[in-house]
């Protein structure tokens, strides 16, 4: 026998509640409960007075006329402050008496739809990821059965379906089918609401210590949850794609912020550059199958700032870019000559090779290379961005500022196909002409605001009444 609290733990309470220590009704705590034996000619359901509580059992007081005995096998109705499970039940011991009362043990277990009985391993259907410990967000709910308690947690991991939750064993108020109202702590992210369902409820052993596991799945999600979580996995989680996590229905379309822009300067990252423009390439039947990587170099290559956009240290989308110094200067590839009734070389600026990894295409990472790039350009004073598109992408590109040539170029190196030389003004595109308000408020603000300050633009009245409401839609509806 060990005295702990002033209680009496004897070998059934063991049993029955093991891992926890039961935790004694006191009457006021807003749960209850009602059992039936197993019996096919019983229906009825009894009220029963709990005595001790815990996640894993109930002991409560042997009313004679409940003719319990060990090994009875019940259903048990128990209500945690409205939120109501219906657990089959063992009798551990039908006899025994706990401070002169007497009482029975029933150890708890749910079946599932298929009749099997629950084995306190968690079987969510969505996939999961994990995160290291150094990130794991935190959260909070206020207790339901106890009056200003409040249940602290980690999220150890995260699926579009719910979490795992890890929290002390003083927690012993909870159970499998209660509803919990959350806030979560996201790193980089912020604050959420939630509100989430115990699934299963378990114990691990972290740092030698015992700690609660709690599998809980989402009351109702919303594109903001999914979203936040969504965009703390992809900073965080291992073996991370905005493709995988988009076919988990977490909706991600930004991940700008998560991008690291660089260039190539050693020998690794142009490897790595020539092997993400062979698989993009290659996804697309632009090159055959068993082609080195050496072939996805170009002559330019040498003359070119090559920019990257990293994603945890790996390069996820590349451009090569030139900037030419004198009109002797190389602009285009060696098999596409620059048109001679086009702008100035010294005022232009050339890109090739634009290439984003398919798991993160459906990302705004094109948008924010785009943009990116175009803020170098503006800080190279160039004017005039010129570069090629093959035909399906020449609505895209429009929409992001260029204009149309007509001339085409036959791309030798990519099965001749047929390519339109697209052009850009910046310095007007900037201004909010030929673009969206959404395009413009994500792309060219930044631009615009360097253009203006550096005295390298004239902004006519009608230009500033267009720049002011693109800037007034764009705080209205949140654009970045």
């Amino acid at each position: 026998m060990v005295k702990r609290l002033g209680s009496l733990i004897n070998k059934e309470s063991e049993l029955i509640h093991s891992p926890f220590h039961g935790e004694v009704i006191r009457g006021r705590e807003a749960i209850t409960a009602k059992i039936k034996t197993c019996d096919i000619s019983n229906t009825e359901w009894k009220p029963i007075v709990l005595h001790t509580y815990s996640p894993f059992g109930v002991e409560f007081i042997n009313n004679p006329s409940l003719k319990l005995a060990q090994g009875n096998k019940i259903s048990l109705r128990i209500n945690l402050a409205g939120d109501e499970t219906l657990f089959d039940g063992l009798v551990v011991n039908g006899a025994y008496a706990i401070d002169g009362i007497n009482i029975a043990g029933v150890r708890t277990f749910v079946r599932d739809k298929k009749g099997d009985v629950y084995s306190g391993t968690e079987k969510r259907a969505h996939r999961r990821w994990s995160c290291s410990d150094d990130f794991l967000p935190t959260g909070m709910a206020s207790n339901p059965i106890r009056y200003n308690d409040y249940i602290l947690f980690r999220v150890e991991d995260i699926s579009s379906g719910g979490l795992k939750l890890i929290t002390s064993m003083r927690n012993k108020f909870l159970g499998i089918g209660q509803k919990l109202e959350c806030k979560l702590s996201i790193p980089y992210v912020g604050s959420i609401n939630v509100d989430i369902k115990i699934k299963y409820i378990n114990t691990t052993f972290y740092k030698e210590k015992e700690f609660m596991v709690m599998g809980a799945e989402f009351i109702k999600t919303d594109p903001i949850l999914l979203k936040s979580l969504g965009e703390y996995l992809l900073n965080f989680a291992k073996d991370i794609t905005v493709k995988n996590l988009n076919s988990e229905g977490f909706g991600i379309k930004s991940v700008s912020k998560w991008l690291d822009f660089s260039y190539v300067k050693t020998e690794e990252d142009y490897r790595e550059v020539l092997d993400l423009r062979l698989r993009s390439y290659m996804s697309v039947g632009k090159v055959p199958k068993g082609t080195p990587p050496e072939e996805m170099a170009l002559d330019i290559d040498s003359k070119s700032n090559i920019l990257v956009a990293k994603h945890k240290g790996k390069i996820v989308a590349c451009i090569s870019y030139v900037i030419p110094n004198s009109e002797d200067d190389v602009l285009t590839k060696d098999d596409f000559k620059y048109p001679s009734n086009f702008p100035k070389i010294t005022e232009t600026g050339s890109s090739w090779r634009f290439c984003v990894d398919k798991s993160f295409r459906s990302a705004d990472i094109t948008l924010s290379t785009i943009a990116y790039l175009a803020q170098k350009m503006v800080a190279s004073y160039r004017r005039y961005w010129f570069s090629t598109a093959e035909k399906d992408l020449l609505a895209y590109y429009s929409k992001c500022g260029f204009k149309r040539t007509g001339i085409i170029y036959k791309n030798a190196a990519l099965k001749n196909l047929e390519h339109e030389v697209i052009i850009m003004d910046i310095y007007e595109v900037v201004k909010g002409k030929g673009v969206g308000i959404k395009i413009w408020n994500n792309m060219y603000r930044a631009a615009y605001e360097f253009l203006l300050v550096n005295n390298l633009i004239d902004v006519t009245p009608v230009d500033q009444i267009r720049v002011n409401f693109y800037k007034f839609i764009g705080a209205v509806l949140n654009y970045k």
